[in-house]
């Protein structure tokens, strides 16, 4: 964070901004774009998460809810459909192109690919008001290589919506208290993000900016950094329209699932679903404790988790709390000094500003450790808040770490570049010869940062190992090296077009599986499918075999069901034909009349 003695960036921050003003730019833009597409167009869908937001996707398009998303033809409440009706849009963009009836993942996970570039956009711009270009291009570098980051910007995942509209309505509220202009445009842009994630998320993402605001106006004792005016109907306008028609739609059912169910449901653990409502999903989630996000910190920033504790011991000693040091040797103090000493007196705005990036950063992290319910992908946000915090930190205390063309383009773009480009030789070539080209490149880069050493040329060791960092997150997560690491996730784009051939044009029904298969089936199959939830319902479907329809089971459940002295005999006038994937977690039964 900027210590100068004015509220505005210092003219050392915005040193090299010339360069950066032309093709410099471009190249910087250029990288993001191919860091965000690359790994997006494969025909897999992982598991769990993928198959239920694709199949989503492909139910408004197909069936037209595009105002209450539906799964397996059920209403899914959980969630608002903005991300869902731009997926689905863009499935009938891809399938216009391929002309065909064809529904390709790559398609809804482009849209996450972009929602990606809308969140480090945000972070650029922001980081380029607040310190300049450099500080601009290390906070999107250290984004780019958090790896929950890049897995939410290459899945399919309603989450990367939340990040990228937090994170860009965030940043509006930063660029206000850092330029103490509250002007109608910004301010009518910072509830047009925010109403954008209401209906990515509903009110989490509200909670989410609440969260980082409130505790910055208790501990600045500022008001709030927006206007309170006619600008709110950008937020309340689209809220407004989409809550009315979701009443209409699903009445008080709808909105006790949305408000109620789900978030003190999710809280607390519990289902507090109404009788007779028509949304019969009662899955919560599974609990985790209170640790669950301390312990992945670094699955969930990387690198980048580094900096927390030298923000931290920053933070406590530029605002002057109660300090307790040992007695340190000369040398280890002078370097405790440097990493967290503070420089001179800042300004009331830099302080500002420090205050709500640290409150952008480290309150959402306590917060959601709170509710039962916990995900990685809950705190994106807070990613973009880490990455603009840690850049600031670190042109403050290293020094401009890209300070000149050269610096910029070799030890930045060029190495995200051929790591982007060897991740896509790994479908065409052997994944013996990918690993080989990744080998390469990663040991040109090792004697670049061995020679960068030895020159003493310290401003281009850090963006040589950001760029090393970006590297091994594109090749973790390229399809080729996922399919041979990640076997428990399950895809059944195989198993859809066995199951279409032998089911023909009757209605499928599925009893049991996980949300892999019930997203799969349909969404490969491009075919609804119906779910049996009782046993009670199982019976009455299984008493009347009829020869239009076809019951899918779980190889476990339907030997449960064989054992069952009930259920066993009713199993007669069914003809079972069986499908064994031995690369799966499960085999499958198919039950039709004879």
């Amino acid at each position: 964070m900027s210590t100068a003695n004015s509220d505005r960036p210092s003219p050392a921050g915005m040193a090299g901004s010339g360069f950066f003003s032309g093709s410099t730019v471009r190249g910087m833009v250029l990288v993001i774009f191919l860091c965000m597409f690359v790994n997006v167009w494969h025909p897999h869908l992982w598991g769990p998460d993928e198959p239920r937001e694709a199949e989503i996707a492909r139910e408004c398009l197909a069936d037209g809810h595009w105002v209450t998303p539906h799964f397996n033809q059920i209403p899914f409440v959980e969630k608002p459909p903005l991300y869902y009706d731009l997926a689905a849009a863009a499935f009938r963009v891809q399938r216009g192109v391929s002309s065909g009836d064809v529904y390709h993942p790559g398609a809804a996970r482009a849209v996450s690919a972009l929602l990606g570039c809308v969140m480090l956009g945000s972070v650029l711009v922001f980081a380029w008001k607040l310190r300049g270009p450099g500080a601009a291009a290390t906070a999107c570098a250290l984004c780019m290589s958090m790896p929950q980051f890049y897995r939410a910007a290459h899945w399919i995942l309603v989450d990367i919506g939340v990040g990228a509209f937090v994170t860009a309505a965030l940043s509006l509220c930063g660029v206000m208290i850092w330029t103490r202009r509250r002007t109608n445009l910004l301010s009518a842009l910072f509830f047009l993000f925010a109403g954008a994630a209401f209906l990515t998320k509903g009110t989490v993402t509200a909670v989410y900016i609440g969260i980082v605001v409130l505790p910055w106006m208790a501990l600045r004792r500022k008001g709030l950094p927006f206007r309170l005016n006619w600008t709110m109907l950008f937020f309340l306008v689209p809220v407004g329209v989409w809550l009315a028609l979701f009443y209409r739609e699903g009445g008080i059912y709808y909105l006790h699932e949305h408000f109620i169910n789900n978030i003190f449901g999710r809280f607390f653990h519990v289902n507090l679903t109404l009788p007779g409502s028509p949304v019969t999903v009662s899955d919560v989630g599974n609990p985790s404790r209170w640790s669950f996000y301390l312990e992945r910190l670094p699955n969930m920033f990387g690198a980048a988790v580094v900096f927390i504790p030298l923000l931290l011991c920053t933070a406590y000693r530029a605002f002057r709390l109660p300090f307790f040091a040992a007695a340190l040797p000369s040398p280890l103090k002078k370097a405790w000094d440097f990493l967290t000493g503070p420089r001179s007196e800042a300004a009331s705005g830099a302080r500002d500003l420090y205050v709500y990036l640290l409150c952008w950063t480290f309150v959402p992290l306590l917060f959601f450790s709170i509710p039962a319910i916990k995900e990685v992908t809950y705190l994106l946000p807070s990613y973009a808040g880490l990455a603009v915090l840690s850049a600031l930190y670190a042109e403050e205390r290293i020094g401009r770490s890209m300070s000149s063309p050269r610096s910029f383009l070799l030890l930045f773009c060029l190495p995200c570049v051929l790591f982007a480009a060897s991740a896509q030789f790994a479908a065409p070539v052997s994944l013996t010869l990918f690993w080989v080209l990744t080998g390469v490149t990663g040991a040109a880069m090792l004697y670049a940062l061995a020679d960068r050493l030895r020159k003493k040329s310290f401003a281009d060791v850090f963006p040589l190992i950001l760029a090393g960092l970006i590297g091994g997150v594109i090749i973790g997560n390229t399809p080729e090296v996922m399919v041979r690491t990640r076997l428990h996730r399950k895809c059944y784009c195989d198993f859809a077009p066995r199951l279409r051939s032998a089911a023909g044009d009757r209605r499928l029904f599925l009893r049991g599986g996980d949300e892999s298969i019930r997203g799969c089936l349909p969404f490969f199959g491009n075919r609804p499918i119906w779910m049996i939830p009782t046993d009670e319902e199982l019976a009455v479907f299984l008493k009347e075999p009829r020869r239009d329809r076809v019951l899918l089971f779980p190889e476990g459940r339907f030997r449960k069901l064989e054992k069952d002295e009930e259920l066993s005999g009713l199993t007669r006038g069914w003809r079972a034909t069986h499908f064994d994937l031995p690369e799966k977690a499960d085999s499958f039964v198919l039950l039709a009349a004879e």
